[in-house]
């Protein structure tokens, strides 16, 4: 090639070597291969110079490794007479800048040729013409760098995908590196891929400080996204199905098989689970994941922070499977509304909240478990109703003594003895005398009848009535619940009401019994030798030698 023709299409002859620095710093940056990057950039600048300039051009990047640089070459130039004239002829001698005739990457002139590859060439013969990008219009040059840039984008996608798309479901460590105002986050992997995670899909009960790590599960490979193509989750029910399977073997070996997960993070999961039909063992599936004290079940729950978990017996028929999803309240019937993927469920009314949750938390996670919409009724509604349902169940003998409604009154009541003070050295005189008071009576004394005697009028005093309705009294303990917003639902009024209803009809059938004997044989065959009464050191340590609440035993006293 020509001095002219060299020195136009190659001003700068460090421009090789600068160019490849660029090439191997996009290549290390991207975890890519240097030839990944270089093939990038060719077809890059063959697609700009066939659109804009001469779609005859066939570009090729050559490296030269050795001396770290890299040449073009339009490699299918051609050889013109040596009156061809390029548009640039009469600019070129001038002080003045002007902008190349971009076809001299194109064309070259027979005397050029001949000097740079030899007397034999002639018009139209091939032959390879050398150039750099500055011999190239700026619009271009634009082009080329545009559609290196999506191209680049594209081929780390790809690259990607192809890293992580066996990893969809997996745990990942990430690290946190900035917080959109929308309150989405960037992550990156330790391999420096980035990932987005969602602002919805933000573990609320984790500390997210920038530069920190934490664990994430890879949700999807979105290739239309513009910028992380990884997407994440904190909240993936993986992580339950992964934490379960640590604590229970029978899961993790396949006896036991989850079927189906719904999570409200933080709050509380319910998992269905089915023995496994290709195996047989003895032991029920229940039992079995909870473990001896439910020490199973609590530690998933503490790896979980303290997020409450369900387990629910997975069955084919819909009803049955959603008495089990709505637990932990007892269920008395499910009624499938025609027409409709609505079941409705039929509960005792102190079972309502417990059905419900805290702000809908148990019914929602059930729904979505079972698949169906679900709505509580109570069998005093479903009865006022007309509703069909199947009251077996309603008589059934609960397994625990429910305790709410006597939490309340074993509060008022315990306020009568709030300044009685009870000396346990002056206990064994004060029972010794009270029993032997009985000695001096006749044992054949006719016993007067007891005649029903009105009931007395209780006065109370603000103090107690509003001590009756504090929060400390008016709990539902729920197995599975805290506080509900459905308390103030409950109506407390009825309730005292039916109380005191029970207690007159106490009354009036201790006025028709017949007359009781005089305790005195009872108490003399259960008379306790007391000489010998000492304070107990382990009751004094705990700080109940002093005031006692005998509130619980004044029921039997009245007796």
């Amino acid at each position: 090639m020509s001095k002219i023709q060299n020195d136009l299409l190659n001003p700068n002859p460090n421009r090789d070597s600068e160019f490849y620095q660029v090439i191997e710093g996009f290549a290390r940056n991207n975890k890519l291969e240097f030839k990944e990057i270089l093939e990038i950039f060719q077809s890059e600048i063959n697609k700009t110079i066939a659109k804009n300039i001469d779609p005859e051009v066939e570009v090729q990047l050559v490296e030269d490794a050795e001396n770290k640089k890299v040449y073009i070459y339009n490699v299918n130039g051609s050889v013109v007479e040596d009156s061809y004239e390029f548009e640039d002829e009469d600019k070129i001698n001038s002080d003045e800048a002007f902008e190349l005739d971009p076809t001299r990457i194109s064309f070259i002139k027979l005397s050029e040729a001949r000097d740079l590859y030899g007397k034999k060439l002639e018009v139209d013969d091939v032959v390879s013409i050398k150039f750099s990008l500055e011999a190239l219009p700026g619009k271009s040059r634009n082009a080329i760098m545009s559609g290196f840039n999506m191209s680049l984008r594209a081929q780390i996608k790809s690259k990607t995908y192809e890293a992580y798309k066996d990893l969809i479901g997996s745990k990942l460590s990430a690290k946190i590196l900035s917080k959109y105002k929308n309150g989405s986050f960037n992550l990156e992997f330790e391999d420096g891929v980035t990932a987005f995670l969602f602002k919805n899909k933000v573990n609320t009960k984790s500390k997210m400080e920038l530069g920190s790590y934490i664990d994430v599960y890879l949700e999807n490979i979105n290739l239309e996204n513009k910028l992380s193509i990884c997407e994440v989750t904190m909240i993936s029910p993986k992580e339950i199905e992964d934490a379960i399977k640590r604590e229970i073997p029978e899961i993790a070996n396949g006896d036991i098989l989850i079927v189906k997960i719904q999570r409200n993070v933080g709050i509380k999961s319910k998992i269905a689970v089915q023995p496994n039909p290709e195996r047989s063992f003895d032991y029920d599936v229940i039992s079995s994941i909870f473990g001896e004290g439910a020490r199973r079940i609590l530690a998933v729950s503490q790896s979980l922070n303290g997020e409450k978990i369900d387990i629910v017996r997975y069955s084919d028929n819909k009803e049955e499977y959603i008495k089990y999803a709505l637990s932990p309240a007892k269920v008395i019937d499910v009624i499938y509304q025609k027409g409709t993927n609505t079941y409705l469920a039929i509960v005792q009314p102190e079972e309502v909240v417990s059905a419900i949750g805290r702000e809908g938390n148990n019914i929602n996670l059930a729904a979505k478990l079972v698949g169906a919409k679900i709505e509580v009724k109570s069998t005093e509604d479903a009865i006022k109703d007309g509703i069909e349902f199947n009251k077996s169940n309603m008589y059934e003998k609960p397994l625990f003594k429910a305790t709410a409604k006597n939490d309340r009154t074993k509060k008022a009541r315990s306020q009568y003895f709030d300044n009685i003070e009870i000396d346990l050295q002056d206990f064994k005189a004060d029972v010794q005398n009270f029993m032997e008071s009985f000695n001096d009576e006749p044992e054949n004394e006719p016993v007067k009848e007891v005649k029903g005697k009105p009931k007395a009028e209780t006065k109370l005093n603000e103090n107690e009535i509003d001590n009756w309705f504090s929060p400390e009294n008016i709990q539902i303990d729920v197995e599975d619940e805290g506080e509900y917003d459905f308390i103030e639902q409950i109506d407390f009024e009825e309730l005292i009401s039916k109380e005191e209803e029970e207690t007159e009809a106490k009354e009036e059938a201790f006025a028709e019994a017949p007359a009781a004997k005089k305790p005195v044989e009872k108490y003399k065959k259960a008379k306790v030798e007391l000489k010998g009464f000492k304070v107990d050191n382990d009751l004094a340590n705990y700080g109940l030698d002093g005031n006692l609440d005998l509130s619980e035993f004044e029921d039997e006293w009245d007796e």
